[in-house]
């Protein structure tokens, strides 16, 4: 039926030149003369086998493409150059240690809940702190908040802090007056006889805020008595905790500077497969219409209709026969020994889809070393959409320890918009003494001597101005 269907179809469609031999080109050219004619699509035959299609194949004229695919069109947003500027902000921090014993355990028992004791006072960070050791608990429900000594405490424990008694508690308290704060603590009890520590008690990476002198924090149940007194971490009745500090001493902000951002254009496989067709590029399938022939591509036609695809190929007598392996006696094969099987995988992907395959299976440093082994890939096939895509993504992944690497392969394929990025990216923010210590920059000295001169000369440059 399906056959019948096409030859009245296209017997019925009206024979616009009369010519042997037409490519696309020519059809361009006679669009406004069909424009201005406008000839009956189909006459009454074809119009009534067209009725006895199913209404969804039947084309909206809406969706129907226009010939002259010539016209301008309007430039993509992402061609146009968007001046972009970033800065970072980095909270500095300092840490301490402070190991406070505690030797006659069995004596301070029965002290009473809110009583403790307290280590030496020590620095970190440029601020006082003290350890508080309640061997009674540090609350319990009927005890306010505050303790006898007039400290303030907070209780960071996840479990319920009404009653302590029990349990040791350990607090972390802030003896420097009129001081604010921002700290991470982790308090272990230390095993006197393998150095090992127990399971940490800490603020869950989330500074806390000490206010002022006295402000404490800390574990209300930082261990039970009983497990503790049975544990391996009390011996000859002392015991020793350990608390490391974390101080945030500020959130400083670099000053704002260019980012270097790499415009990649927009797809262009669409515009590559309609320069094939037009150019009658390597066709190997023609078709005659009314006196008319036509060059196409066998494998495109058939990857786009499943009719053409058996008509050009043949039915497969079984489903397998469709996924079967190359004729290797038909079949060229060309040997590339200068390339990863894994990065060729990714440069057959980019050819077929026009975008590089997911990456989220590889590490940081992973991702970076592909997406440098495809650039060099799509510089020695040429093909710029996808270099451009490569240096793009470098530009935005520019690292102080790989940056100089990153420039001689830059220097080497003549990418100068990722040799600009790596430069200014030196530059700035003063990474130069940091760059020259590197690894990487020792094989650009001697790689590309050039590229050292050309990043001193900005980097005088940037230094006057």
């Amino acid at each position: 039926m399906k056959s019948q269907v096409r030859t009245v179809l296209l017997s019925t469609v009206p024979v616009l030149f009369g010519g042997k031999t037409r490519s696309f080109s020519t059809l361009r050219g006679a669009a406004s003369t069909l424009q201005r004619r406008r000839p009956p699509l189909l006459h009454p035959a074809g119009r009534a086998a067209l009725s006895t299609l199913p209404s969804s194949t039947a084309p909206a004229a809406s969706d129907a493409a226009p010939l002259d695919s010539s016209a301008p069109k309007p430039a993509a947003a992402s061609q146009v150059p968007v001046p972009t500027t970033v800065s970072r902000c980095s909270p500095e921090k300092t840490q301490g240690r402070h190991v406070f014993e505690i030797a006659g355990y069995s004596l301070l028992k029965g002290l009473g809940v809110g009583n403790f004791v307290q280590s030496g006072t020590f620095t970190v960070g440029g601020y006082d702190w003290c350890l508080q050791y309640y061997p009674d608990g540090s609350s319990n429900s009927d005890s306010d908040s505050d303790s006898d000594y007039g400290y303030g405490y907070s209780d960071d424990s996840d479990e319920d802090d009404e009653d302590d008694r029990g349990y040791v508690s350990v607090f972390l308290a802030l003896m420097t007056k009129d001081a604010n704060v921002r700290a991470l603590y982790d308090l272990r009890l230390v095993n006197p006889a393998t150095g090992l520590l127990s399971p940490e008690c800490s603020s869950k990476d989330k500074p806390m805020v000490f206010d002022g002198h006295g402000s404490s924090r800390g574990i209300g149940k930082f261990k039970q008595k009983s497990d503790l007194e049975a544990s391996e971490y009390l011996r000859d009745d002392c015991l020793k905790i350990q608390c490391d500090i974390t101080v945030i001493m500020g959130t400083p902000v670099s000053q704002s500077e260019t980012m270097c951002d790499i415009q990649v254009p927009p797809s262009d496989l669409l515009d590559d497969l309609r320069k094939f067709l037009e150019a009658e590029k390597r066709a190997d399938v023609k078709f005659k219409v009314k006196g008319e022939v036509f060059n196409a591509h066998k494998f495109v036609l058939a990857m786009r209709s499943p009719v053409l695809e058996e008509e050009l190929y043949g039915p497969p007598v079984l489903e397998a026969e469709l996924y079967r392996p190359l004729d290797e006696s038909n079949c060229r094969c060309i040997t590339i020994n200068d390339m990863e099987p894994a990065v060729f995988e990714a440069l057959l992907h980019f050819i077929y889809t026009d975008s590089l395959p997911s990456m989220d299976d590889l590490s940081g440093d992973e991702t970076e070393e592909m997406i440098k082994h495809l650039l060099v890939a799509a510089d020695k096939y040429a093909m710029q959409r996808m270099k451009l895509l490569c240096e793009s993504i470098l530009s935005k992944r520019l690292k102080i320890e790989s940056v100089a690497t990153t420039l001689a392969l830059a220097e080497k394929l003549n990418c100068s918009q990722l040799k600009d990025a790596c430069i200014s990216f030196i530059n700035s923010s003063d990474r130069m003494d940091a760059v020259v210590a590197s690894q990487g920059y020792e094989q650009l000295k001697k790689a590309c001597p050039s590229a050292i001169v050309e990043l001193w000369e900005k980097s005088a440059k940037s230094r006057k101005i």
